[in-house]
């Protein structure tokens, strides 16, 4: 094989080398660079991991969501991520909710978390006594 020529990282062919961002690096064609994304994922600009599927962009917690269910969600749900990382997108994180969101946590699932993460870290955690 000469320099004139490379293989093409995603489909595997020989093209010719030319000058040309994508063309010039690994892929034969901007179809070949944009295929090779797929699958893979992204932080967007608000802390969602962002799957690349079928060429389009879908937030990683409605593909979780959608296999939990069964069913592709409806327009009016959304995902809930109980501990407010929206990274985190672990079956047991996530709840459908029929609307919007209200900003911020149940208290119930932070004391939860905080309770898990001082245990973690040694600490001995009682629990409030019950009001009667």
């Amino acid at each position: 094989m000469n320099r004139t020529h490379f293989q093409c990282a995603q489909c595997g062919r020989f093209a010719p080398r030319r000058h040309g961002n994508y063309l010039r690096k690994r892929f034969c064609s901007k179809d070949c660079e944009v295929a090779s994304r797929e699958g893979k994922g992204f932080l967007d600009k608000h802390g969602y991991k962002i799957i690349r599927m079928r060429g389009r962009d879908t937030p990683e917690h409605r593909i979780v969501m959608e296999g939990m269910i069964g069913r592709p969600m409806l327009p009016h749900e959304t995902v809930h991520h109980k501990n407010g990382q929206r990274a985190d997108n672990r079956p047991e994180n996530l709840e459908l909710w029929d609307t919007r969101n209200p900003k911020g946590q149940r208290v119930s699932d932070k004391l939860a978390w905080c309770a898990t993460y001082l245990t973690d870290h040694g600490f001995h955690v009682t629990p409030p006594p019950s009001q009667a």
